[in-house]
Formats: structure tokens, sequence, C-alpha cells
């Protein structure tokens, strides 16, 4: 069987990374003989390295002007408004796309999971589906996620979901809005982020880095909260560190400067910038307490059972820690200044691990029950 995984595969936010590796190594457990080919929608090869479009970049705009422009006379077409946002991206995703269709016989494409269903990847989402359904690939949607979606970005995924050979749609997050937009068309269930089994297939690190983890993210409007929590614990003199998940290494550094750190403390301060999956979950559960901003620094903490405090700068982190069961270690931005919060409670940690192997098996069984529906219909 040979299976198109596709995904962040390559992303700079590792956490979609250690999706799609968990996501593979599932489907590798389950069938032995799978011949799995990665293919990142954005048009990655490797870590840090771009398929190279160079010597087709004239053709693949002919081609879309061709498809996708020409045949709007009076208005342009929603892949159109959303693929000129970021031509070279959408050239070098869709010149991969058709170069490993040429390379493999694909017989089952899967959609690893992340936030999937927003503006982003609604263009190359459509595209990939449109061209695995000309060549009568089944399509499967694997727990995915809901973002910032226009009206142009509706409209493709509808198109998308109408595809007779997209065979199922499970969601780990926003139901009610998916439902709310596509209901009518598809109807999709609901599942957790697979990354929860990434213990399952990546070591922990032995070594004990410091009592807390601080993971921030590059967002303006959380700047200032993430440096009230990095001078609180500077100050409560409490072993910490700062992470990353592999994206956001300037405003760390920019964080840490702030707070008054220089040069080589800021090295000390801060974790070595992950750049595989397998860095990032080695950096992460070095500690043994996480506060942090990204979600799948929290997903990956929780899944080797340490206790975490998400901060829900986007609706998906209370999502996740509420279907874990945790919902008191969410906490809003908004004038947040409760450092009590912060608090262990081996108790809590205790139950965690025990919910997190409850939700590995349900995980597991979504994943291989969406395959085997395809595959024996």
């Amino acid at each position: 069987m040979n299976i198109l995984l596709i995904g962040e595969c390559y992303s700079e936010n590792l956490g979609d990374a250690v999706i799609c590796q968990t996501v593979k190594k599932m489907i590798e457990n389950e069938y032995s003989d799978a011949d799995i080919t990665l293919f990142d929608i954005s048009g990655r090869i490797n870590y840090q390295e771009y398929y190279n479009n160079k010597d087709y970049s004239i053709l693949g705009k002919c081609f879309i002007k061709i498809t996708e422009k020409l045949p709007i006379i009076l208005k342009k077409s929603s892949f159109y408004n959303l693929y000129k946002n970021n031509e070279r991206r959408y050239l070098r995703t869709i010149l991969l796309l058709e170069n490993i269709l040429k390379e493999h016989q694909i017989d089952i494409a899967i959609f690893a999971g992340g936030a999937m269903f927003m503006d982003y990847f609604a263009g190359l989402i459509y595209y990939t589906v449109r061209k695995l359904s000309i060549k009568k690939i089944p399509v499967l949607f694997h727990s995915c996620g809901m973002g910032y979606l226009s009206e142009d970005g509706v409209k493709l995924l509808r198109k998308t979901f109408a595809h007779n050979y997209v065979k199922n749609v499970s969601i780990r997050d926003s139901m009610d809005r998916f439902l709310q937009l596509f209901g009518d068309i598809t109807t999709p269930t609901e599942t957790y982020d697979t990354a929860i089994c990434c213990n399952k297939f990546f070591n922990r690190n032995s070594e004990k880095v410091a009592e807390y983890g601080i993971g921030v993210i590059s967002l303006p409007q959380h700047y200032k909260i993430q440096k009230d929590i990095i001078t609180h614990f500077k100050k409560s003199n409490i072993s910490f560190k700062v992470f990353t998940n592999g994206a956001d290494e300037n405003t760390a550094i920019s964080l840490l400067k702030d707070v008054g750190y220089i040069d080589n403390d800021i090295h000390s301060m801060l974790m070595k910038r992950p750049i595989t999956p397998e860095e990032l979950v080695y950096n992460i559960t070095g500690f043994e307490k996480i506060v942090s901003f990204r979600m799948h620094s929290l997903i990956v903490a929780t899944s080797f059972g340490i206790e975490v405090r998400g901060f829900v700068w986007d609706d998906k982190v209370r999502t996740y820690l509420t279907k874990l069961g945790y919902p008191e270690w969410c906490c809003d931005t908004d004038g947040y200044n409760d450092f009590e919060y912060l608090q262990w409670n081996y108790n809590k940690t205790k139950c965690l691990q025990q919910k997190i192997l409850e939700l590995s098996k349900i995980c597991e069984k979504d994943l291989s029950e969406e395959i085997k529906n395809v595959l024996t219909r």
C-alpha cells in the first residue's frame, strides 16, 4: 500500500512536524508493508529546505494563469485570490506535488492533521484534492483543526469536501464552526490531536534541564505577558529556561534581553533552537513543568506526563486542555497577573498519565478505522 501523507511535514513550527511523524509511525505500526511518501503542503523537501522550482517557474506561472485566471472573465477565482498572496509558495508546492505523483503510484492520501482548515492552506488543499480526485485516489482528512477562513477560503473548502474521493473528515477542534460552514456537505467525526501519542515514538530527555520550561510565541499582542512571566521567574530565583517550537527564536532572544539578560546569559537561558521534531521533544521533556503558548509544546509535554499551564491566545489551546480534562490548566492572556496559577500538583500529574494512555488508544483506533473504512470500500 502506497500512502501519501500530507501536512506541514517539515515546518519551522515543529509541532506540525511532530504530528506528521507521529501519524507516519502509527501507520507503519499498523501496516508494516506501507510505503509512505511525505508531501509538505508548503513545498518543503526537508527541514529548512524547499523544493527547487527555478527551472519551472515560468511554466508554472503560465499554467496557473491559463487554468485558474483566464476562464474568469469578470471576476477572479477564489483560488487565484489566495494564490496571488503567496505565489512562490504555491508554485513550489504545486510542482512538488506534480513530481511526487509522477514518481509514485499512490493508493490513498491522508492529511495528517493540524490547523489545516484556514486560508493559509485552503487553496493548496483544494488544488491537491482536485489532482488526487482526477487520479481516483481516496483522501482522508485526519484530526484537522480550524483557523481563519475568508469567503474565498470557505468556497474552496466547500468545493474540496464535495469531491467524491474525499472519504472521511475528522476534527480535533471547532466542531460547531465546521458544521456551520460545511455540515451540509460532509459529516465529520470528532477525535483528538494525534500528537498526543508522540510518547510512543519519541525518546524522552533523561536529564533534568530546569524545573520550568517557558515556551514563547511570536505574537506582538502577547509580548508583554511573556515578558512579565519571565520577569516573575527571574525575581523568584526559580530554575527555568526559555524554549521555542523552532519558529520563535528572535522573539525569545528579545524577551530575554528586555528582562535584563545579556550576551552569554541569553544563550545559557535559551534552549538550543530545535531543527527536527526529535530535538523539540528532547527539549520539552527536559523540564518538570511547562508554561507555554504554543499548543503542541503543551501536547508533547502532557503526552510525557508533564503538567502544563497553557495561555489561550487561540481557542484551540482551551479546547485541547478541556478535552484532556484539565480546563483549569488554561489561562486567558487578557489582564493576567495571577502567578499562583503556576503552582504544581503531583496528584494531578499521576491522573494525567492515565488519561494520556486512554486517549492514545482512542487516537490509534480512530486513525486505524478511518484507513480501514477506505480500504474496504
